[in-house]
């Protein structure tokens, strides 16, 4: 008995090892979501810069760099890094728990909407590590042409720490500070005002905003706020809130407008040329309805699992592929239904197989637990589906070419006939990795890929180029190489590249009182990188987004209440009653409002004067209340306010001819488009004269 028992535990113990040492997939990425002038690409372990690709998923060991007068966007699932001119930025870790990105020269704002249990996020300069503490909005600047290379962090929302070697700080909202590489230089002081990349940054913030995709989506799914200003949502009784792309081509189909790339550790993915094209081509499944390919996303309240291409491809059985009319060995796809179970290109445990199906699709445990190991005998639901099948050479598709362009025609009999597989068949070659958008027009200078930088957890060793791994690939074509997971998540302690620090340090002062002045980065504001405001498509989508026109919260915003340009604005500034319209009409306030009688910024408002609304508004001109109620003489309020007593001098001066308009301004707080407080951020922008 005790043998039997021991020879259990054996097998127990080793099949709990086999589980633990088997490779396992990486979790997350970043998209390039935006780029505007000249912007440039190495991949990881590669050596040749090629231009930047829209949409395409970056990962660590990525690098990027902003030319002159160009500004770039990187997208997370719960945060976004934005980029100016001349900037560099490498990505050093992307996991679920660890973003760790380094800036090797010029400015970046992220934005954090939102920080997880346990999550980094840090940003390694040369002159210390930068860890966000909280979400926020936040700007760092890294000067590489001074040779103390000067360091900037700007905390206008959050907060954050610096670490370095014996030293700690906290940067609180509102304040800015700059270091020197060596520290010997600590200034600290106000939040400078904000310039033209402040500016382009929340006007990103404004277009991303999508109550109506919030509503069918997780906010954490990458690329989802795209899908408002690009389509429509319905809802469908078999399948529940679909989406559909409002300009595609009639013969447009999923997975048919864009190129594959190989990314390491994912395989074969998709990348889509269109601005709309990441979160419906990695999430979520396809369907035609009506004669109309519709996006099904996966449960809002599941946390999304990103996925290189939710395809099934055909022609590829043995690692042959199919031959065309000429000769031409093809490869083609088509996308996976709401009833499709996903199969990664990558070995996966059970767990990690329905965890990654459910979060993308409404499914049943145990029918993915079935599939799990039934290869290759599912019941396509697109498979037969006019149009669905997009098919191009095996040149086309290892080369990164656009598809769109070079798909080929087979007969619907050969296609159904056609052998499945998971993956393509295809070993991947460097132009497969580096894509296809052709050499760089603007590099880093020299050494700026070799930047020394501060980090509080060692980033992975750098990955080698993909010709080191061409002939594991070959042999077993299509299926990315993993290491095991001890391999994967071990960091890379003997980089000299990096100086490593502890977080945990007493925290530092810094004199706080002569140094006001000090936050105002003269330097950063010369830089090329001060640029003007980028193509004015963007400006449209913010300005007539109908949830901020329409949203009933902005009668009840208490940020209008706490607008910092209402307060600041010299028009209003004595008036805070008159933007609580209700208590007007109600003539609390006005019983109480020696400001009235006192305002000659009132008269001098022409800003509230001109409001449309308040010409219009047939409530004020009615108000009997305020020209002829003796309770206001009577009121408690008017007794205290002498002022008001004299009132006769009000209604025969000039000022009571212009005081309709005074008593017009409650129809200010009837319309909430007067102010559209809701497409701005206000604990950001301070200074109204910033904001038109």
């Amino acid at each position: 008995m005790k043998t039997i028992l021991n020879y259990i535990l054996f097998i127990l113990i080793s099949y709990s090892a086999s589980i633990w040492a088997q490779p396992i997939p990486p979790s997350t990425v970043a998209r390039l979501s935006y780029m505007s002038g000249t912007t440039s690409f190495l991949p990881a372990g590669e050596k040749n810069w090629v231009k930047a690709m829209l949409n395409r998923p970056l990962i660590t060991g990525d690098f990027v760099w902003v030319g002159k007068n160009s500004f770039l966007e990187l997208q997370l699932n719960r945060a976004s890094i934005r980029l100016s001119g001349l900037t560099g930025l490498k990505i050093l870790n992307l996991t679920p728990k660890i973003k760790q990105i380094q800036l090797t020269s010029g400015t970046s704002i992220i934005k954090v909407q939102k920080l997880i249990k346990g999550e980094l996020i840090e940003v390694s300069t040369p002159a210390f590590a930068f860890i966000i503490k909280r979400p926020g909005y936040y700007r760092i600047y890294v000067n590489d042409k001074d040779k103390n290379k000067l360091s900037i962090v700007t905390v206008r929302e959050g907060s954050g720490q610096i670490i370095a070697k014996h030293f700690s700080y906290t940067i609180n909202p509102g304040n800015s500070c700059r270091f020197d590489t060596l520290l010997k230089t600590k200034k600290c002081g106000t939040a400078p005002a904000l310039d033209p990349f402040d500016k382009w940054s929340l006007n990103r913030d404004r277009l991303i905003k999508n109550p109506i995709t919030t509503r069918y989506v997780s906010s954490e799914i990458i690329g989802g706020e795209d899908l408002e200003r690009h389509g429509n949502w319905r809802i469908v009784p078999q399948y529940g809130a679909v989406w559909t792309p409002f300009s595609v081509s009639a013969n447009w189909a999923p997975y048919r407008t864009g190129h594959w790339i190989w990314l390491r550790h994912w395989g074969w993915t998709w990348v889509d040329d269109q601005p709309w094209g990441f979160a419906p081509f990695h999430y979520g499944r396809w369907v035609l309805i009506n004669s109309q390919w519709s996006w099904v996303p996966g449960p809002r309240q599941v946390e999304p699992v990103y996925a290189p291409a939710l395809v099934v491809f055909i022609g590829g059985e043995n690692n042959h592929l199919m031959s065309l009319e000429n000769g031409m060995a093809s490869i083609g796809w088509f996308p996976l239904g709401p009833r499709d179970v996903y199969r990664p290109p990558y070995p996966v445990s059970r767990q990690e197989f329905i965890v990654i199906n459910q979060a993308n699709m409404r499914m049943n445990t145990t029918y993915i637990a079935h599939t799990y190991n039934q290869h290759n005998h599912q019941t396509y639901q697109n498979l037969q589906v006019h149009n669905a099948v997009t098919i191009v050479t095996s040149k086309t598709f290892l080369n990164s070419k656009s598809v769109e362009t070079s798909q080929v025609q087979l007969s619907a009999e050969k296609i159904i006939h056609a052998p499945i597989v998971q993956t393509a068949p295809i070993a991947p070659e460097t132009q497969s990795v580096i894509g296809n958008t052709g050499p760089a027009t603007s590099q880093p200078p020299a050494g700026d890929t070799s930047q020394k930088g501060v980090v509080t957890v060692p980033p992975p060793a750098t990955p080698s180029p993909i010709s080191s791994e061409q002939k594991t690939l070959e042999k077993d074509p299509g299926v990315p190489v993993l290491a095991p997971e001890e391999n994967q998540v071990k960091p890379d302690e003997k980089n000299q590249k990096y100086e490593i620090v502890s977080p945990q340090q007493t925290e530092n002062r810094i004199d706080n009182d002569t140094e006001t002045k000090s936050a105002n980065i003269p330097n950063e504001q010369k830089r090329p990188e001060t640029l003007t405001e980028p193509k004015p498509e963007q400006a449209p989508e913010v300005k007539h987004a109908p949830e901020v026109q329409q949203a009933p919260e902005v009668q009840q915003a208490p940020e209008v209440q706490q607008a910092p340009e209402v307060q600041k604005a010299p028009e209003v500034q004595q008036a805070p009653e008159v933007q609580q319209a209700p208590d007007v009409q109600k003539a609390p306030e006005v019983q109480q409002a020696p400001e009235v009688q006192q305002a000659p910024e009132v008269q001098q408002a022409p800003e509230v004067q001109q409001a449309p609304e308040v010409q219009q508004a047939p409530e004020v001109q009615q108000a009997p209340e305020v020209q002829q109620a003796p309770e206001v003489q009577q009121a408690p309020e008017v007794q205290q306010a002498p002022e008001v007593q004299q009132a006769p001098e009000v209604r025969q001066a000039p000022e009571v001819k212009q005081a309709p308009e005074v008593q017009q301004t409650p129809e200010i707080q009837a319309p909430p488009q007067v102010e559209p407080d809701q497409a701005r951020e206000p604990q950001i922008m301070h200074d109204t004269q910033q904001h038109p």
